[in-house]
C-alpha cells in the first residue's frame, strides 16, 4: 500500500503534529539626522536639549511638540519612507510656517527636516503554526488545508535564532509568509 496523503492536525490526539512554515521577516531600521535652518534678523541659540525639549509651534502658535519626539513618532507610525537607502530633507512637521523660541524668548520661523539612512535586515526561519487541519501530500510534501493560524515570534527570538541573510537569493526555499517590521524608537 502506498500512502498518498497523511493527516496533518495540530489538535491534541494520537496523530497530532507540530507544524511550522518557512517565513522571511524584513526589519527596517533608520538612523536619523536633523537639519535646522534659521534666517531672520535676530539671534538664534541652541541649548544642549534643543532636539528633545524645545517645543515647535505652528503659525497660530499652537504647540506641535519637540523635534526628536515628532520625528521618531512619524518613523514609528510608518509616515517616513521605509525603503532601504538615504532619504534627505524630509519635513518633520506638516505645517508651514514652523516657529521656535530663538533662545531669547522670541518665536522665530525655522525650517526643520530629517534625513534618514534606512537599512534592511532579513531573517529566514520557521514560523510556528498553532492551528491547522488538513492533509500532507506525500508525493510533494505540501499540506492541503483550507486555512491555518500562525503563532507568534518575538523580534528578539527572530534575531537570536533565525538565519540572517543579505539577499532573497540566499533563501534555501521560498517562504510561505513574508513580513516587514519597523524597528521603533522612544523619544528622550
Amino acid at each position: 500500500m502506498i500512502d498518498l496523503y497523511s493527516p496533518v492536525d495540530t489538535d491534541p490526539h494520537k496523530w497530532q503534529v507540530k507544524a511550522s512554515v518557512p517565513a522571511l521577516i524584513d526589519f527596517r531600521e533608520a538612523k536619523v539626522s536633523f537639519r535646522v535652518r534659521h534666517s531672520a534678523p535676530m539671534p538664534f541659540m541652541m541649548p544642549m536639549d534643543f532636539f528633545t525639549n524645545v517645543i515647535v509651534f505652528d503659525g497660530e502658535k499652537n504647540a506641535l511638540g519637540a523635534i526628536q519626539e515628532v520625528a521618531l513618532k512619524k518613523w514609528n507610525e510608518g509616515r517616513f519612507p521605509i525603503e532601504s537607502g538615504e532619504h534627505n530633507d524630509l519635513d518633520i512637521f506638516e505645517v508651514n510656517p514652523t516657529l521656535m523660541d530663538n533662545g531669547y524668548g522670541q518665536l522665530s520661523e525655522v525650517s526643520l527636516t530629517a534625513s534618514l539612512l534606512v537599512t534592511q535586515n532579513l531573517y529566514f526561519g520557521e514560523m510556528p503554526v498553532s492551528k491547522v487541519s488538513g492533509f500532507k501530500d506525500e508525493q510533494t510534501g505540501l499540506v492541503i488545508a483550507n486555512a491555518f493560524t500562525v503563532g507568534l515570534v518575538t523580534p528578539e527570538e527572530v534575531e537570536k535564532t533565525w538565519r540572517k541573510i543579505e539577499k532573497d537569493e540566499e533563501l534555501p526555499i521560498k517562504p510561505v509568509i513574508q513580513m516587514r517590521g519597523l524597528v521603533g524608537y522612544q523619544s528622550g
